[in-house]
């Protein structure tokens, strides 16, 4: 409760304004302390997320990882207060783009059958951003740059939202990128917390769906070596 200062000093005027003084600050520490409590908890329960996403893939089939990354992208959403994740793969020439996982909160909100082999500078500026291993971080339509005008005008007519993308490498080649996005007309304040934990998912993922191209290609590879095997058998 605040002090009432007296209208009329006296002796104890001035003591109370000291109190008055005093409890403030005590109730500007206590809000400090819960505000670093509550970033802290974040952050434990950010690594336990990641730490969860980390031993699933690890212990995933081939024909289980699809499903592992739709689960880890809606953990990672929802954790995140957002609306919809997406994963897209960018073709080797950095030309099209396409979008390969996804998770809504609505299903009217999905947009994954749109956005198949489409050309990769639709995207604009943000393409741009992608091409520099840069993030995309908007969490108010305020926050797009300069270059970025075209994408503004679009949202200012269709609708904001907030948005964050990290880009997916693999010694240091673009192979595409995962992303969030908040509903319509919210503005999500994108903490460091929630780039550290969408760009960690993204390297499981990137590792993950490497490892399930080198096994489909020794897969392929032994498979020709048989072949050849079974011919030579043959014509003995």
């Amino acid at each position: 409760e605040t002090l009432q200062i007296p209208d009329v000093e006296d002796e104890f005027t001035e003591l109370i304004v000291g109190i008055s003084l005093m409890v403030d600050d005590f109730r500007e520490i206590i809000q400090e302390l819960q505000s670093a409590e509550d970033n802290l908890q974040q952050r434990y329960e950010a690594i336990q997320l990641t730490n969860r996403s980390s031993n699933r893939f690890h212990n995933l089939s081939l024909d289980q990882i699809d499903q592992g990354i739709n689960e880890a992208m809606q953990e990672v959403a929802l954790f995140v207060g957002a609306n919809r994740s997406s994963l897209f793969s960018i073709s080797d020439d950095l030309i099209t783009l396409t979008n390969t996982h996804e998770w809504c909160a609505s299903p009217d909100d999905s947009q994954i059958e749109m956005l198949q082999g489409i050309p990769f500078e639709t995207f604009g500026a943000h393409a741009n951003t992608l091409k520099k291993h840069e993030i995309i971080s908007i969490s108010t339509i305020d926050d797009y740059p300069p270059e970025a005008s075209a994408e503004k005008e679009w949202v200012e007519q269709h609708g904001f939202r907030s948005l964050l993308f990290v880009p997916l490498l693999l010694e240091g080649k673009l192979l595409g990128a995962v992303g969030l996005y908040g509903a319509v007309g919210d503005e999500i304040s994108w903490s460091d917390i929630n780039v550290n934990l969408l760009q960690l998912i993204g390297d499981i993922i990137v590792v993950t769906l490497n490892r399930r191209k080198v096994e489909q290609s020794n897969t392929r590879l032994g498979r020709i070596l048989e072949d050849s095997l079974n011919e030579i058998y043959i014509f003995d």
